[in-house]
C-alpha cells in the first residue's frame, strides 16, 4: 500500500539507505486460500469454483469488505 504523499520512509540494509515506496499491510483471507509465488497470485475456492487474484485485487476486496476478506485491525486504507 503506498504511503501518503507527504510522508517519506527510509530503511537501511547494511550501509545503504533505501526509500520505501510502499508499506506492508495484513489482510485476512478465506481459510482455503493459497499463495502462488510463481504467478504472484492468491488462489481460493468460492461458490463459483477456483478464483485467482493479484495482490492489488485482494487489497481492493479487503478494503471493500468482500466475503471472507478484511484488513487486519490497525491497518489503514
Amino acid at each position: 500500500m503506498p504511503f501518503a504523499g507527504h510522508q517519506r520512509h527510509t530503511y537501511t540494509v547494511g550501509q545503504v539507505v533505501h526509500e520505501a515506496l510502499c508499506r506492508e499491510i495484513q489482510v485476512v483471507v478465506p481459510d482455503d486460500a493459497k499463495i502462488d509465488f510463481l504467478r504472484n497470485q492468491l488462489t481460493w475456492h468460492d461458490g463459483k469454483g477456483q478464483t485467482r487474484s493479484t495482490a492489488k485485487e485482494v487489497f481492493d476486496l479487503a478494503r471493500a469488505g468482500g466475503s471472507g476478506f478484511r484488513l487486519v485491525r490497525g491497518a489503514t486504507a
